[in-house]
């Protein structure tokens, strides 16, 4: 997770715990955690997941909805001699990362059209099959869609979790407007899942 610096932080730190193979990585990787200057201990941290990766072949680390390359430099592996051989996915709403010189690739997803966004919606929540709404959900659907922003993303969350919590549109749009803890943690749970 990318979105800030804490949450790259935490999500290293998780990456650190998951990449220890053995006791002596355990004994490193808790005198890490014991420093308590937050640079040095950061520094010590980013060095540790370096040196495992580096021993792995083939990684692929993906950096989630980051929002400025800057944020992520340090945590970003930049030389294959010091990090190993592995692939790199970086999600992020700013189409300005496509002149970074350390990204050699890009793919942008733009906005659904309506029978896409209509598409994918009743796909998930018919779970593929061939069964049509009717026209009222059809309707009743399309209204909903029109009030959410017509991304993959936005589409994909907002019908898993209507169909997780079985709730009507009108309440998913309430609480999407009303910022909710329960509906985002919700959201992200579905999104790890």
């Amino acid at each position: 997770n990318a979105e800030t610096n804490e949450n790259l932080k935490c999500s290293f730190e998780g990456l650190a715990r998951a990449l220890v193979s053995g006791e002596g990585d355990q004994k490193i990787l808790r005198g890490i955690q014991e420093i308590k200057d937050s640079v040095e201990k950061e520094e010590r941290l980013i060095q540790f997941v370096k040196e495992r990766l580096k021993a792995q072949s083939n990684w692929l680390l993906i950096y989630d909805n980051m929002k400025e390359f800057s944020d992520i430099q340090k945590y970003f592996p930049q030389d294959s001699v010091v990090w190993g051989e592995g692939k790199i996915i970086l999600t992020t709403r700013d189409a300005n990362v496509q002149n970074n010189s350390y990204l050699n690739g890009f793919i942008q997803i733009g906005e659904l059209n309506a029978n896409q966004q209509q598409t994918l919606f009743t796909k998930i929540i018919t779970n593929g099959e061939v069964t049509f709404l009717t026209a009222k959900e059809t309707e009743e659907a399309n209204k909903f869609l029109a009030e959410i922003p017509p991304y993959p993303l936005d589409i994909v969350v907002a019908a898993y979790y209507l169909k997780a919590v079985n709730i009507p549109y009108s309440v998913y749009l309430e609480n999407l407007a009303q910022n909710r803890k329960d509906t985002t943690n919700m959201q992200e749970n579905l999104l790890k899942g």
